[in-house]
């Protein structure tokens, strides 16, 4: 495993779980590859949840227990990619 490799944004099955490696630049910003979207079937009109993730890193969330509780607090930040601005629901 120390000379594992894998290209930027594949998305590969690790323990019956979707998994992939991107970037995080050093404004705290990361980008997906749109191949990457298309693996986890997820739309770019989807609200991404970030939750906290394994000790391999974070886990992000388009449906489910966790996002519906999570649009109940409206004290969590979500970002607009197209304005580049954080705002409170």
């Amino acid at each position: 495993m120390a000379n594992f490799w894998i290209e930027e944004g594949i998305a590969i099955d690790i323990d019956g779980k979707n998994l992939c490696w991107v970037t995080i630049h050093g404004n705290g910003f990361l980008q997906l590859p749109s191949h990457t979207f298309e693996a986890y079937g997820v739309k770019p009109s989807d609200c991404l949840l970030v939750v906290r993730g394994s000790y391999i890193g974070i886990g992000m969330a388009v449906k489910g227990p966790l996002v519906e509780e999570a649009r109940k607090h409206s004290e969590i930040p979500v970002f607009q990619p197209e304005t580049a601005q954080t705002y409170h629901n």
